[in-house]
């Protein structure tokens, strides 16, 4: 998706029309992305993959696929980059250069392997096994490309040709390593189907996974190792691999998996796709064995990798956690064991229920009959036909109390029922009730009207009156995956170890609650906080604002302040947990 309000190309104010040849006019004037300065204009962008050159810079609302030209389109800066930049991108073939000028120079590179973007770009003359750059015009000859690098640390890279899944293998390539349907990597050999000699194995040799053999060594599970080092080689069946986690410093052995058909052998643990720890790895080719706590999935991946019947929740990063599905509104008893219900649509969170509840405030009714002489105002999406409203003239001011308005009843337009809110607003348009509920009218699925919004499993729902909160009939309000798992902590003790914290989920859109380690933020009692951020420390959590020291309310023992029970608010019974204000 481009910018929605500003140049429809999704060029930056900097740019031109780019219209024909590279984006916006400019040539490709290769650069080095560390440098102070790199371009005079545009961003410097690309990778070793096919060089980095100067190009101009996207809208900071484009999406990588968005067009900024003729032929052209925005992709990242950077592998794992979110901003973008704009590419002339072309169809080429990356083994044999066709599409581009080879007598001028030119050679066919990848810009993207995810989707797969090729362009034509000045090239150099190096050969198969070559040193190359990892910056600047790539150094490599036509059908090869810069693999192994380390730009941050300026380690060249070596050409490495470039192969067609099922073709012929070009010359020095014993296997293709397919990165998809029509590309693949050449290499000595590949991890998931190691034909090394006896006495070595397949170890990852560069960043598409493409792979050497080396001797066998004596690294068990998770010790310290070097890939390419026999004399710090892993035990066979373990790859050595560096994880990109602040709790794991280097590459340690570890069991390799495969994301399609994923299977660890040690109990508990999950296969993680190695994309999801390295964004410029190549998805669903190789995976590792990982003890994450909970069952790790594929959220692109369809169909999902989780037990039937669970869904495939994406957390970020391109990494997913499996869970049962569930509705939030059925509170304590929409999972079991510490588990909280948390609102999804399909693999993805839903923030809808956050936004304005799954329920709305009212006294249901069907007839005029069952509101005591006043009017029964039929709406749609709820599980009651309708609300009681004191009876009411539409158009005529003061009929209504404070905080209401006449509404009109569908039946006729004349007759109108006072509704706490009650203003006009799009059942389409998320929060058009700024915090309330967008309930449409009857027989109307754009036009609704603003209700006091409520969660059906709040205790206290609707000022304490909870059998008044009328829950939403339409399921994307009560669809939801179980997350959480194992034995709950302890918020008052904190008791998870250290460079951890005791986090909450539960209250607000969440069905029960789950008590979970994670990793600790950095910030005290006192320090300003959100909600969403999880940067409270150890022993505090995030409440109004500011980091709380929890308590117990039966046993209080503030340092600052006294302890006031919030159970309610988590959807607890009374003082199971307070905080100290």
């Amino acid at each position: 998706m481009g910018d929605p309000t500003g140049d429809p190309t999704g060029l930056d104010s900097t740019g031109t029309d780019g219209s024909t040849g590279e984006p916006a006019g400019m040539e490709p004037t290769p650069c080095d992305p560390e440098a102070e300065e790199p371009c005079d204009q545009g961003e410097c962008a690309g990778s070793p993959l096919g060089g980095t050159y100067c190009r101009p810079g996207c809208s900071s609302s484009a999406e990588p696929g968005t067009p900024c030209g003729a032929d052209d389109v925005c992709l990242p800066v950077a592998p794992g980059r979110t901003d973008t930049a704009c590419y002339d991108v072309a169809e080429c073939n990356v083994v044999t250069g066709e599409g581009c000028n080879l007598d001028a120079g030119e050679q066919c590179v990848v810009v993207s392997l995810d989707p797969l973007y090729t362009a034509c770009v000045p090239g150099g003359d190096a050969g198969v096994g070559q040193a190359c750059e990892p910056v600047g015009m790539l150094d490599c000859g036509s059908g090869l490309t810069c693999l192994g690098s380390d730009p941050e640390a300026g380690i060249d890279g070596q050409c490495t040709p470039w192969c067609e899944p099922g073709g012929a293998l070009p010359d020095d390539c014993p296997v293709c390593l397919a990165l998809g349907d029509s590309i693949g990597i050449c290499s000595e050999c590949g991890v998931l189907d190691d034909a090394c000699p006896d006495g070595t194995q397949c170890q990852l040799a560069n960043e598409l996974l493409g792979g050497a053999c080396v001797g066998v060594g004596d690294g068990g599970l998770g010790a310290p190792c070097s890939a390419l080092d026999e004399g710090q080689s892993c035990l066979e069946g373990l790859l050595c691999v560096e994880l990109g986690v602040e709790e794991v410093e280097g590459a340690v052995c570890i069991e390799p998996c495969d994301p399609i058909r994923p299977a660890c052998t040690i109990e508990g643990q999950s296969c993680l796709d190695l994309s999801a720890l390295d964004p410029g790895v190549p998805s669903g080719q190789l995976g590792v064995c990982l003890d994450a706590g909970v069952t790790l999935c594929d959220p692109m991946l369809e169909p999902s990798t989780c037990a039937p019947g669970d869904n495939c929740l994406d957390v970020g990063d391109g990494i997913g956690i499996c869970g049962a599905t569930c509705d939030p509104a059925q509170g304590a008893m929409a999972c079991e064991g510490n588990f909280a219900c948390f609102p999804s649509d399909g693999s993805q969170i839903s923030f809808g229920p956050f936004v304005e509840g799954n329920g709305a405030c009212g006294v249901g009714c069907t007839t005029d009959a069952e509101c005591g002489g006043a009017t029964c105002l039929h709406l749609d999406g709820l599980a009651a036909q309708g609300v009681c409203g004191a009876t009411c003239t539409p158009g005529m001011p003061g009929t209504c109390g404070v905080g209401q308005a006449c509404v009109a009843t569908p039946e006729d337009p004349m007759v109108g029922a006072c509704v706490a809110g009650g203003n006009n607003c799009n059942p389409t348009n998320l929060g058009d009730c700024a915090g309330g509920a967008c309930i449409p009218l009857e027989g109307e699925a754009l036009i609704g009207i603003c209700m006091p919004s409520c969660f059906e499993q709040d205790p206290i729902a609707c000022g304490g009156m909870p059998a008044q909160c009328i829950s939403k009939t339409d399921p994307f309000w009560h669809e939801g995956t179980c997350v959480g798992g194992g034995e709950p902590c302890s918020l008052v003790e904190d008791d998870c170890g250290p460079g951890q914290a005791c986090e909450i989920l539960g209250g607000s859109a969440f069905g029960g609650q789950a008590l979970l380690c994670d990793d600790a933020g950095l910030l005290g009692e006192g320090d300003a906080c959100t909600p969403d951020d999880d940067q409270c420390g150890a022993g505090v959590g995030c409440i109004g604002g500011v980091c709380r020291a929890w308590c117990d309310p039966l046993a209080p023992a503030c340092a600052v302040g006294v302890c006031t029970d919030v159970s309610v608010g988590f959807y607890l019974p009374t003082n199971t947990l307070g905080v100290c204000l």
